[in-house]
């Protein structure tokens, strides 16, 4: 059983197709969402598929009553034949003449009185139960069998040999609510058995709804289908079954007038994957097979697995459960009623209230809240907040309310099948429509005097939803964000002190000023300096300075490095403090310039001044840059010891040294 998506009004041959239902289309449905106008085209259909089945199963009395009669007589004829053939005491010897049932049915060219009863070869009989049965061949002997002597084919129900009509009782013509829907191409009525199995292609034209607009318009529906599986009549429940009507109509099958894209876009948009490649093009809105949706508010979101019909259905709409986790979609309904008269009612509202010794919170989220007449609305389902649900809330919905009643709040609670716990609450069935909780709240509301409901009247008169289109698109996707809590207000923030660091004590610079902030981020505080030259150093870290990088401001330092006299090393010397270098372990070039500290190692050495050295055999570096401090002689910019004062040092330690103030 197919049902096409895409097809024509005509027929090539330019036949339309049956028009089933009223002349005129009915009032259109505006002002209704799209599942009550889904529910309203498809009760639409049912009802003309039940005209529809009632008209076939009319029919299929009466030509079964036909067919009984003709089962009947033929019988009698049966028995007629046996009778004859019993009687006779040699059948091989009885003409067929002599049996007067076969003599009145016989249409052969030869005579029936010299052709034995059984004569093996084919002769022409005609039906005398049906005369539109026509004629057949059999041979006599088959006629006069003694277990069970043929008749009628088309008397029989035989099916018809090729090129041959089925008995016109037994043909999808003697059913005119089926021939009717009889689409061209499988030929013509009167050739097709009702009862064959052969796929027949049929087409009729219904009054179906635009989802958009709430419109009547004409859909041509055109399926594949078994003759036999539309006219199965059998009692089921006391009630005729087995005749199987459009599919399409049935929410059997899906096309462009009840498929799931064309009704509700943005389900599509959410589908991702279903059982055998199913799309939302080829699968009706009220569908229960297992489709895995995805969430287009926000991508980090889980998909979910739901039914479609769980996604439309007014009393099971689902969505992303990470989206809808704090609204059911009875609250959502509820809010979007209420919001017709109150269009200041916020969903979701955070409250603020004050703080609870021990409780980091700032205040309570609420389902419904209007702040001008500071009214707060909550919805209480039996599942979520009843004793015999999933959780009982009862406490904590009491002390909620005490809480926000003491802030000035006026509470409403909606209470499903559950008592009330505060003085203004309402309690409501768990099968009541959205439009009568609104109502009901809406008179507790009157009665309080909160705020003048002049439209209520209107609205109770109504009796349906007025605001289902919003409800309906809120809960399939569109995309919302509650409001969040306000920040409290903080104290405009003055100018940052910021904390002075003394400089290094083996600093040459002194602070000029307190630091200022650094215009880079996170790169610290800056001072301003004066070196003990008298040079103004700005803009340098105070971290720096108190870490003892740098010391100076660089250019005394480094005047002072250069004003030593350097003298010129004698090249013998420097080639044995290589070897001798290289006897200590002391890693050194094999050729160029000998590194100073090893040179001067190498004199104090040779002096046998050995307790000035470390147990590196070299001069340590610490010793040699106190004595430099000590004696005023400036060290270079990144405070490396210069080439001269280790041989100064060496020299003055062995007697050798000479002044550089008179060099």
């Amino acid at each position: 059983m197919t049902a096409f998506s895409t097809t024509p009004a005509e027929s090539p041959s330019g036949a339309r197709p049956p028009r089933k239902g009223p002349d005129t289309l009915p009032e259109p449905l505006f002002g209704l969402c799209r599942a009550d106008r889904y529910e309203a085209q498809k009760r639409f259909w049912q009802q003309l598929t039940q005209q529809w089945r009632t008209e076939v199963v009319v029919s299929l009395e009466q030509v079964r009553a036909v067919i009984d009669t003709q089962t009947s007589a033929s019988q009698r004829i049966r028995e007629e034949i046996l009778d004859a053939v019993h009687a006779a005491v040699d059948p091989r010897a009885i003409p067929v003449a002599d049996i007067g049932v076969l003599k009145a049915q016989w249409a052969d060219a030869a005579d029936a009185s010299r052709i034995g009863a059984r004569d093996g070869t084919p002769r022409t009989w005609s039906c005398t139960v049906a005369p539109a049965h026509g004629t057949w061949l059999a041979p006599p002997k088959d006629r006069t069998r003694a277990d069970r002597p043929s008749m009628c084919p088309k008397c029989s129900g035989a099916a018809p040999r090729p090129g041959e009509l089925p008995a016109p009782e037994r043909s999808v013509a003697a059913i005119p609510a089926l021939a009717g829907e009889l689409h061209p191409t499988s030929g013509p009525a009167e050739a097709i058995s009702y009862g064959s199995n052969i796929p027949a292609i049929w087409w009729h034209q219904v009054p179906a709804v635009a989802p958009g607009s709430g419109e009547w318009y004409l859909a041509t529906h055109i399926w594949e289908q078994t003759p036999k599986s539309r006219t199965s009549l059998r009692l089921k429940g006391g009630k005729p079954a087995g005749i199987n009507g459009c599919p399409v109509c049935n929410s059997d099958q899906a096309d462009a007038s009840n498929n799931l894209a064309a009704w509700y876009p943005e389900l599509a948009e959410q589908w991702v994957s279903a059982p055998n490649g199913r799309t939302a093009y080829d699968t009706p809105v009220g569908s229960k097979i297992e489709v895995t949706w995805r969430c287009i508010a926000d991508d980090e979101h889980r998909d979910w697995p739901a039914p479609p019909n769980r996604r439309t259905a007014k009393a099971l709409r689902s969505g992303c459960a990470m989206c809808s986790k704090n609204v059911s979609a009875k609250a959502m309904a509820l809010f979007h009623e209420l919001r017709t008269h109150l269009p200041d009612l916020e969903l979701e509202a955070p409250v603020l209230l004050a703080p609870v010794a021990g409780k980091r919170y700032r205040g309570e989220r609420v389902d419904m809240r209007d702040e001008a007449l500071q009214l707060v609305v909550e919805f209480d389902g039996w599942k979520t907040h009843g004793p015999t649900g999933w959780r009982d809330r009862s406490e904590s919905d009491r002390i909620k309310t005490q809480r926000l009643t003491d802030a000035g709040e006026t509470v409403i609670r909606v209470r499903e099948d559950l008592d009330p716990i505060g003085k203004h609450d309402v309690v409501v069935g768990a099968g009541w429509s959205a439009w009568k909780v609104a109502v009901t709240v809406l008179k507790r509301i009157e009665q309080l005097g909160l705020h003048p409901l002049p439209g209520l009247a209107a609205y109770t008169a109504l009796g349906t939803e007025a605001a289902s289109a919003d409800t309906e698109k809120a809960l399939l996707g569109e995309r919302y964000q509650p409001r969040k809590f306000p920040k409290p207000e903080k104290a405009a923030a003055g100018p940052r002190k910021l904390k002075e660091s003394p400089p290094h004590p083996d600093s040459w610079l002194t602070p000029v000023g307190p630091p200022y902030a650094n215009p880079k981020k996170r790169a610290g505080a800056l001072r301003d300096y004066r070196c003990r030259c008298g040079n103004l150093v700005t803009g340098v870290r105070q971290a720096e300075v108190a870490r003892g990088v740098p010391k100076s401001c660089g250019r005394c330092a480094g005047a002072d490095s250069r004003s030593i006299e350097r003298e010129r090393t004698d090249r013998e010397l420097t080639q044995a403090a290589r070897r001798w270098a290289r006897e200590q372990g002391i890693e050194v070039k094999t050729n160029g310039a000998l590194d100073a500290q090893v040179l001067a190692s190498y004199q104090l050495d040779a002096a046998g001044l050995t307790t000035h050295l470390g147990p590196d055999k070299l001069i340590p570096q610490a010793v040699v840059k106190k004595w430099a401090v000590e004696q005023l002689i400036g060290l270079n910019a990144r405070d490396r010891i210069p080439r001269q004062v280790w041989l100064d040092y060496a020299a003055i330690l062995v007697g050798q040294r000479t002044d550089p103030a008179s060099g």
